[in-house]
């Protein structure tokens, strides 16, 4: 009875149906080899009996779930010499253990699958059918791709686009778009986060890039490549301008119109700074701004490119330097900043008084002491005589003042004219000075220039003690002897 047990157990394994057991099991009822019997022992099994029709193999116990299994006898050597602890792998405890697998990992095996890693399972959530490793259901290393597929379909649907196929990666697929029907790899999750956002059609990167080359068309460039630069919100592009070099602009540089060619701005502004004695040794604090350096005094200032092209600047050293040699001259010092951001707190040289005023009335010597008794009147003055040619008239300015140059300007003569000093007069004090112009005025009183005809070249002042050219040597003479 347990012979025949065994046979039919074997049967059931291998599929073999004997036709008439008794005869057909003389093979299976032969006395063991001790040999094999030993061997099944050092690999861990019990040798049950032979195997009919199989004369390399014999049926062997399993140690843990008892069930017989068909063993070819050389495999069951090598296990025995390698004393290997492990032992046989039963296919009965290896499909017990698939079964357990598949119902921790909520799948039911539906039967074996081509590759022999895989099998066929089906999912209890979903009723999908799939080919998973077995090592990945062990793992818990899957998914349903029948129900992602679904879930990147409607993803991509959202953003009106539908998933074509798989990308390059395992993170990118294609996509094609509804609208325009352009296809083009992307990343699934950007897909999906996008789609948490906005419902709008997602961007073609190609009808953009051709929106791109119109805006780049109707700003007067053309558009050949994309930036290499990465990590910008708004994407740079390559472009060539109408002057032949090339840009990289943003896009809203393009649309602005704020694209202009540095290499020909650099140019320009080379040529501008070259005709006003200066050169462009670097940028500035921002895009209004220059750094250049003056070709006579070899300093170096930051100014506007627009002070540079209308030539409102100076070299900020250099006029203090000059600011200081002039109120020097005129007996000031400046030993702090002033109540008004024009003014400045002065030092008289002579007698030690502070005044407050604007730097400008300083450095033209109209001012005076406030403590002190001098006036214009007691202060040293000067006698003059210019020669003052305009454009279409030329005549002469006899007149007093305490700094010729400050009177100069305060009469704004015309552009384009020429004041020559003939002769000059230092006197003592402006009493003095006032009392010597007023003899030479009685004295030629007859030939004075008429003040209103005058007023065209003097427009604020000065235009009351103007004589004709042909008095030129008898004045020179008289401020000549009374020198």
């Amino acid at each position: 009875m347990l012979v025949n047990y065994l046979i039919i157990t074997f049967c059931r394994i291998s599929g073999w149906v004997p036709t008439k057991l008794s005869l057909d099991c003389e093979d299976v009822m032969k006395a063991l080899n001790p040999k094999h019997v030993s061997e099944a022992q050092f690999a861990g099994l019990k040798l049950i009996s032979r195997a009919p029709n199989a004369p390399n193999s014999m049926i062997y116990e399993c140690p843990d779930c008892n069930e017989g299994m068909l063993i070819r006898v050389e495999t069951v050597r090598k296990l025995a010499e390698q004393n290997n602890s492990k032992g046989y792998d039963c296919p009965n405890c290896k499909e017990f253990r698939y079964q357990e697998h598949a119902k921790s990992a909520g799948l039911t095996i539906l039967g074996p699958a081509q590759n022999t890693y895989n099998l066929l399972y089906q999912f209890d959530e979903c009723g999908h059918k799939q080919e998973i490793g077995k090592q990945a259901v062990l793992k818990n290393e899957f998914k349903c791709q029948t129900c992602y597929q679904q879930k990147l379909e409607a993803e991509a649907n959202k953003r009106h686009l539908t998933v074509v196929g798989k990308g390059s990666s395992h993170n990118y697929f294609l996509y094609e778009n509804i609208y325009c029907g352009h296809r083009y790899e992307l990343v699934s999750s950007h897909v999906r986060t996008n789609g948490l956002n906005s419902d709008e059609p997602y961007p073609c990167k190609y009808c953009l890039y051709d929106q791109r080359m119109s805006e780049a068309k109707l700003a007067g460039l053309l558009l050949y490549g994309e930036s290499q630069k990465r990590g910008a919100k708004n994407k740079s592009y390559l472009y060539q301008a109408p002057c032949g070099h090339s840009l990289e602009r943003q896009v809203n540089q393009i649309r602005t119109g704020d694209w202009r060619c540095q290499a020909c701005i650099d140019t320009k502004l080379n040529e501008e700074c070259e005709s006003v004695g200066l050169s462009l040794v670097g940028k500035g604090s921002d895009k209004a701004y220059r750094t250049y350096q003056f070709n006579d005094c070899g300093h170096v200032k930051e100014i506007t490119t627009a002070s540079v092209r209308r030539k409102t600047f100076h070299c900020e050293i250099c006029f203090w330097d000059d600011v200081d040699n002039v109120l020097t001259k005129r007996g000031l010092e400046i030993i702090g900043q002033g109540v008004k951001s024009d003014s400045r707190l002065f030092k008289f040289l002579d007698c030690g008084h502070i005044r407050d005023m604007d730097l400008q009335k300083a450095k033209d010597g109209s001012f005076v002491c406030h403590e002190c008794t001098d006036t214009f009147y007691t202060l040293p003055s000067n006698i003059y005589l210019l020669r003052i040619v305009a454009p279409d008239f030329e005549w002469l300015k006899l007149g007093y003042a305490k700094v010729i140059e400050t009177r100069i300007r305060q009469y704004r003569l015309s552009q384009g004219t020429i004041v020559e000093p003939l002769a000059i007069l230092p006197t003592s004090t402006g009493q003095e000075a006032l009392k010597i112009e007023k003899m030479l005025e009685q004295k030629y009183k007859d030939q004075k220039l008429s003040h209103t005809k005058m007023k065209k070249w003097h427009r604020s002042s000065g235009f009351t003690e103007c004589y004709p050219m042909s008095l030129r040597e008898a004045l020179e003479r008289d401020i000549a002897e009374l020198q």
